[in-house]
Parts: C-alpha cells; structure tokens; sequence
C-alpha cells in the first residue's frame, strides 16, 4: 500500500475498520504523522463545546436562503390549528344533529329533554325512521328496474318485428298472428 491509498481509506483506518493499514503506518513516518494531526483536530472538535443558534440567526439565515418568515412565537403551530378545525366542526355537526332530532326545538326546550335516555331513545327512533325509508326507497328501485327491464323487451320485440316486416321476412300472413308475443317471450326466458 502507498501513501495516496493510505489517504483514502484514512477515516476508516481511525475508526479501526482497516487493520490492514497498521503495517503501512509503522513504515511510514509521514503518515503516521498525518494520522497524529487528524486524532488532534477530531480531539479539538470533540472538545469544542456546542452552542444553539439564537432565533434572530435562524430568522436571518431563512430570510437570506429563501425569503420566508417563521411564523411568531405568539401563533400556534399548524399541527394546534388543524386539531382545533377539526374540534369546532366535530362541535357544531353534534350540536346540529342534536338540534334536529324530533321534539327537540333549540334552546327554548327545556334541559330536561336532553337526558341521555331520551336522546338515545330518539336518536334510536330517527335510526329507524332513515332505515324504515331506505328499505322503502330500495324496494322501489328494484320495482322500477324491473319494469323498464320489461319495457326494454317490448321495446326490442316490437323492433324486431318491424324490421322483419321491413326486410320481408314476415309476411302479412304472419302479421296476424302471435308471432311478437312469441319473441317476447323468448326474450324473457333468455
């Protein structure tokens, strides 16, 4: 090994990751020396004692660097901000929901109607009402599909045997007959 590969594996021969390097060291005198130089100026620095920055520094350095302020000491984080959002909204959504319940009318009711029985009992009661019209308004949908799926066989029946008529494959003596029915009723088996 010579003195510029010594060099370049110097930070990990001071951690002692590189014993190799001890024999080159013991036959050279100018690296042991630059070895001895750099323990002293890591010793100076461990030594050093650490200081923080004051908080007109950083404001300085941040307004040179990007331009941007900090925000003021008297403003809360944006972490506090958005957890307290958050609250109010949670806040006003219960007291709207609270408000809106049956017999309930605002602040002219008296505190009585808020015993946590009767709130529950009629929050259980509107549970029931919204499921009551959810079941009715699915029911409906499913009674809707179901007659424009009809529709839509009368519709294709009815095409089809005007494009039958049209093209000559029906003829008027079929034309009297319960042939379209008969499609129909193909189409619904299908």
């Amino acid at each position: 090994m010579n003195c510029n590969e010594f060099e370049l594996i110097l930070s990990e021969c001071l951690e002692g990751e590189r014993p190799e390097a001890g024999v080159h060291l013991r036959s050279c005198p100018s690296c042991r020396e630059l070895v001895t130089g750099v323990r002293a100026v890591v010793e100076l620095c461990r030594a050093y004692p650490e200081y923080d920055p004051s908080e007109k520094l950083v404001a300085s350095i941040l307004d040179a660097t990007t331009g941007s302020r900090r925000r003021p000491r008297w403003w809360p984080s944006p972490a506090f901000v958005l957890r307290f959002a958050s609250g109010l909204v949670l806040s006003l959504a219960f007291a709207s929901l609270l408000s809106s319940l049956p017999g309930i009318r605002g602040a002219a009711q008296a505190a009585s109607t808020l015993r946590p029985d009767q709130v529950v009992r009629k929050a259980d009661r509107l549970g029931r009402e919204v499921y009551s019209e959810l079941f009715r308004l699915y029911a409906r949908q499913r009674e809707i599909r179901a007659e424009l799926a009809l529709i839509k066989i009368d519709i294709w029946g009815a095409i089809e045997y005007h494009i039958g008529r049209i093209t000559g494959e029906i003829n008027l003596e079929e034309d009297e007959s319960d042939e379209p029915v008969k499609r129909q009723s193909s189409a619904l088996e299908a």
